[in-house]
């Protein structure tokens, strides 16, 4: 390929790729659609049992990529056949099936529990070639995982089934995956060597996409081993098989590859040439993480060429995307240059900001390689160990043979012996037929105490699926949502609303975590000092996906000045809990209520009732709303599922508070669910009316160098993170020390993170870094 060639040239050769890539892909659907329709087809005149099981599961496994939900539908259809006719074959299957619609889905431990089932079925029917497929895919579960010994262990069991059968394509697969397995540990010449048959048996096949995928990795190895020119030319060969096989974006990493090279042999000119390449060809394609890479050798070419201001403009851009993915060689890479350039300069202060940066890059990069090299010596001890054992069986082997010549020998002598030899052999046929026969009786047993334990995992399993039928309803509402103001033009109302969906379905979850956290005493409340009006808006809001659909009014009588010492995380979602639970059993257009009271004791003690308009709760179920996983006989309006948790967890939090939770109703009039908090005390607010002020200006206030310092310290750990990580941001403001300047800070960023809105959260960080900035330190 000539790199040189004119800009109108290349845009018309990007253009015919991209018209038959879409071709070829309208090519694949439609011949995959005739393929759908035959099987259904033959489904329809199918007569026998093993023949529908056979094209149920074809079915699904045609669905894979368009649908994993319709693949686990005609998956169970087939499980159900093949276990009520007992098709062992058929089952094993279908749970290969059922494995892939959920791996698809990143469900990955049902997708390891079915494909265990499989595996266990394969073996029983010897069906080897199924036995292989579920070895595979396990192990891409355990390097999704990063548990690389696991996953290495199961693809080099496919590979040996694989090499039996004689399956060429799978024995490519297979090699390909050890190989990448062996070079995420470091082995380098292992990965070499099993990329190498990998590329022999796909060069039978002339796949010149696996080949271009195979010679770039190949290229990336001999690069860290320093083989030079053998690597320039592997690169090159991948960029021809790229553009060969219509794969125009792959190019971008040989190319970044070759521009590695050009750095490390010091050809700067040939540096920059390729990355300008690279940066351009990924304009039009969407691997971001490459084009860090390909930032970080232009930049760090332009600085080594003098050329300063185009350097810094480089790697500042590289920086901040490598930032954006949290790729930390990249960040490690970027700041390092930046530190020489800035030291360079003369400019000390973001010379020494990016030195910070640079070794926090490389602690974290050597903790992952005391990692990869406890993963390799695992992996090493694991192959060694399989070939302790290969030649422990060859010995097993040879004895059986030994005592089988044996036996032989014997064998004659017998015959020989006549009358005599005759009683011996009697006698041995006897004690062999009364062994036997205890097998088969011991056997028997076995089986029917395996009988028991399928039982069990069924219903086990049953009540797993029901569990996730109930939580898939109850997350249905919020979810829909998300996916209908997703569409069309986004704004700062739409992002809100996306992100209040997104709480309300998170909530359903932590439920469930909770509830377990608090029967085992994992989780204490952390007292703090809050506003209730703000708590209250808290709760309205992240129900307000579930109000809207059913046009419900909610009311209060909080007063605006009532602080309350509480933790504000536990309490809020008690309030979510309870505000959905009302939405769900109100009718439409109707009205819920939250009516508050602090009665003053001996301690003040406040009380919150949320009181619906449903159908109320009958006096024989009024008992047992609290329990774990209880449903009552009422039908929520609008036939809404729920998990019995949401009540659950009310209960365990409110009384971690050291109060009470009761409820109150009568059928065809509502209920009234009232929480009671004890030591609910009521501050006065002039500190936050202080920090409100100071907030509410357009710009928030000057800090002072030690509030500079001890800012620096936290800030490079949020811009790290994303807006959404609610949980870790929280963390990180809390262990602040509180000053009035810092709290306006923390309030502002609090503000825009619980609203979602990134673009804010990055121009605030951003704002503060630069105030850190315009004082020099000393």
């Amino acid at each position: 390929m000539d790199f040189n060639q004119p800009e109108p040239l290349k845009k018309a050769v990007f253009i015919i790729f991209a018209t038959l890539c879409c071709d070829l892909f309208s090519i694949g659907l439609e011949a995959q659609n005739q393929r759908l329709d035959s099987l259904k087809q033959a489904y329809q005149v199918a007569t026998s049992d093993t023949s529908k099981v056979i094209l149920l599961n074809d079915i699904a496994l045609q669905y894979r990529y368009i649908s994993e939900d319709t693949t686990l539908f005609f998956a169970r259809k087939a499980h159900l056949l093949a276990k009520e006719k007992d098709l062992t074959k058929g089952l094993a299957f279908s749970y290969y099936c059922l494995g892939v619609g959920y791996h698809l889905k990143g469900n990955f431990d049902s997708a390891t529990y079915f494909y265990e089932q499989s595996e266990v079925l394969a073996k029983e029917v010897n069906d080897l070639r199924r036995l292989s497929a579920v070895l595979n895919n396990v192990g891409l579960i355990f390097w999704n995982k990063g548990e690389y010994p696991k996953a290495l262990d199961r693809f080099q069991q496919s590979l040996v089934i694989d090499e039996q059968l004689g399956n060429l394509k799978d024995q490519a697969a297979a090699l390909n995956n050890i190989g990448l397995i062996y070079n995420n540990i470091g082995d380098h010449e292992l990965a070499l060597e099993h990329f190498q048959r990998s590329m022999d048996i796909w060069r039978q096949f002339d796949n010149k996409f696996s080949l271009a995928q195979l010679l770039n990795n190949i290229g990336l190895i001999q690069t860290k081993l320093k083989l030079f020119d053998k690597a320039l030319q592997n690169y090159r060969k991948s960029i021809v098989y790229s553009l060969e096989s219509d794969a125009y974006c792959h190019q971008a990493y040989p190319l970044v590859g070759i521009s590695r090279v050009m750095y490390a042999t010091n050809q700067l000119d040939s540096v920059v040439y390729y990355s300008e390449r690279t940066l351009e060809l990924l304009e039009s394609c969407s691997e971001i993480k490459i084009m860090a890479t390909a930032y970080n050798l232009l930049g760090k070419a332009q600085r080594k060429k003098g050329r300063i201001a185009e350097a810094n403009a480089t790697l500042v851009k590289a920086f901040r995307l490598s930032t954006q993915l949290g790729a930390r060689e990249d960040i490690g890479t970027a700041a390092k240059e930046l530190h020489l350039l800035h030291k360079e300069k003369g400019d000390f202060r973001k010379a020494l900001y990016y030195s910070e940066i640079q070794m926090a890059m490389q602690d974290s990069i050597r903790s992952e390689d005391k990692i990869m090299a406890l993963a390799r010596l695992e992996a090493r001890h694991q192959a060694e160990k399989e070939k302790q054992q290969l030649l422990a069986d060859q010995e097993k082997e040879k004895l059986i043979f030994e005592s089988k010549i044996k036996k032989e020998k014997a064998s004659k002598y017998y015959l020989a012996g006549g009358l005599i030899g005759l009683l011996i052999f009697g006698m041995i046929y006897f004690r062999l037929y009364r062994v036997n026969k205890k097998g088969v009786l011991l056997l028997a047993e076995k089986n029917h105490t395996i009988r028991q334990i399928n039982k069990s995992l069924i219903k086990l399993n049953n009540f797993k699926e029901g569990l996730t039928h109930m939580i898939a309803h109850d997350m249905k509402n919020a979810l829909n949502a998300v996916v209908n103001l997703s569409q069309g033009r986004p704004d700062k109302q739409k992002m809100n609303s996306i992100a209040r969906s997104g709480y309300l379905a998170l909530n359903l979850v932590i439920n469930m975590l909770d509830v377990q956290k608090f029967e085992e005493t994992k989780i204490k409340p952390i007292k703090k000092r809050h506003q209730l009006n703000d708590l209250l808006r808290d709760a309205i809001e992240q129900v307000g996906v579930l109000l809207k659909i059913k046009n419900i009014q909610v009311s209060h009588n909080a007063e605006e000045r009532t602080m309350v010492r509480l933790d504000s995380d536990l309490i809020t979602r008690v309030l979510v809990n309870l505000l959905t639970n009302a939405i769900k059993y109100s009718p439409v257009n109707s009205a819920v209520k939250i009516d508050v009271q602090c009665v003053a004791s001996s301690s003040h003690r406040l009380h919150i009732a949320v009181t619906d308009q449903g159908p109320g709760i009958s006096p024989e179920s009024i008992d047992h709303v609290f329990e774990k996983y209880w449903q009552g006989p009422q039908k929520p309006s609008g036939h809404a599922a729920s998990t019995g948790l949401g009540l659950a967890f009310c209960k365990l939090a409110v009384e971690a508070h050291g109060g009470e939770i009761d409820v109150q109703s009568q059928q065809g009039k509502g209920s009234t669910f009232t929480i009671t908090l004890p030591d609910a005390e009521i501050i006065p607010e002039a500190h936050e009316q202080e920090v409100k002020k100071i907030v509410s200006n357009l710009e928030l206030p000057s800090l002072t160098q030690a509030e500079k310092d001890m800012l620096q310290k936290k800030l490079l750990e949020l811009q790290a993170l994303k807006v959404y990580q609610v949980t870790r941001l929280d963390n990180i403001l809390e262990q602040l020390n509180t000053s009035t300047a810092i709290e306006a800070w923390k309030i502002r960023i609090t503000e825009v993170m619980y609203n979602g809105d990134q673009e804010t959260f990055s121009r605030i960080l951003q704002d503060l870094q630069d105030q850190i900035s315009q004082m020099p330190r000393l």
